[in-house]
C-alpha cells in the first residue's frame, strides 16, 4: 500500500483537487452562491482532469500528442485551458452586465427628469396662510 501510494501520489494529490473542487462547486450551487449556467464549466474542468488523472493512458497520449515530455505537466496545461474559457465566460457575462446596468441607469435618470418636469414648481403654487 506505502509503495502504491508514493508511486501515485500526483494522481492521488490530483484526483483529491479535483474530488475537492466539485464537491465546493456542488455546495455554491446547493447554497445559490453560483448559479447553475456558471458552474457547467467548473464541473466540465472538475470532471476532465479528474478523468485524466485516473485514465494515465489517456494523459500520457496527450503529452506525447502535445510533445510534452512529463504527462502530469498536461494535465497543468489543461487546468490552464479551462481556467481561460472560465475567465472568457466570466468577462463576456461581466461585460453583458456592465452594459445592463448602463442602460438602467439612463433610463432612471430619463424617468427622474420626467418626473421632476411634471411636479408643479413651488413658485407656481398659490401662497396658502392657513399652512
Amino acid at each position: 500500500m506505502n509503495e502504491f501510494l508514493s508511486s501515485h501520489r500526483i494522481e492521488l494529490v490530483a484526483f483529491l483537487a479535483c474530488a475537492g473542487l466539485m464537491t465546493f462547486i456542488f455546495e455554491l450551487v446547493r447554497r445559490n452562491a453560483v448559479k447553475e449556467k456558471y458552474s457547467f464549466l467548473w464541473f466540465a474542468t472538475g470532471i476532465s482532469l479528474m478523468l485524466l488523472t485516473l485514465k494515465r493512458d489517456w494523459l500520457t497520449s496527450l503529452s506525447k500528442l502535445l510533445g510534452i515530455y512529463y504527462p502530469p505537466s498536461a494535465l497543468f496545461l489543461v487546468l490552464s485551458l479551462f481556467m481561460i474559457l472560465i475567465l472568457i465566460h466570466y468577462s463576456i457575462v461581466l461585460t453583458k452586465l456592465l452594459s445592463q446596468n448602463q442602460k438602467l441607469a439612463q433610463k432612471v435618470a430619463l424617468l427622474e427628469t420626467e418626473i421632476n418636469q411634471m411636479r408643479p414648481r413651488e413658485s407656481d403654487q398659490p401662497y396658502d396662510d392657513a399652512a
